[in-house]
């Protein structure tokens, strides 16, 4: 009930509350994962880019090695110019999870882009 929570209240564009909602019912429903991960993507289209990078941070609380949350956190960050905070994130998630390939993919894209500026 609370994930449906937040997610009526970020179509209706009223956001005060939902880190609230998001936060309860995934303490609640641990397995819903993929509803919070939606739910964040919906606030980074809304650019809420607050409220969506912790979202998938409190995936990430539950769940370091899963590398969906760190990449959509650099999405966050490509979109607002911090490419640098994106290059330590994932080398944090690279600690939590060593094999993580898309970590090691994007990381070295970022690498390739810098080097071609």
């Amino acid at each position: 009930a609370y994930l449906k929570l937040a997610k009526i209240n970020i179509l209706r564009k009223k956001y005060s509350a939902v880190l609230n909602f998001l936060k309860k019912g995934y303490d609640l429903d641990p397995s819903a994962t993929e509803d919070v991960l939606t739910l964040g993507d919906l606030l980074r289209d809304d650019k809420v880019f607050d409220l969506a990078r912790k979202s998938y941070e409190l995936v990430l609380s539950k769940q370091p090695t899963l590398e969906s949350p760190y990449l959509r956190i650099c999405q966050i960050y490509d979109k607002t110019a911090q490419r640098d905070k994106c290059i330590v994130l994932l080398k944090a998630g690279l600690q939590k999870n060593p094999e993580g390939k898309a970590l090691k993919e994007k990381l070295r894209s970022l690498g390739a882009q810098a080097n071609r500026k």
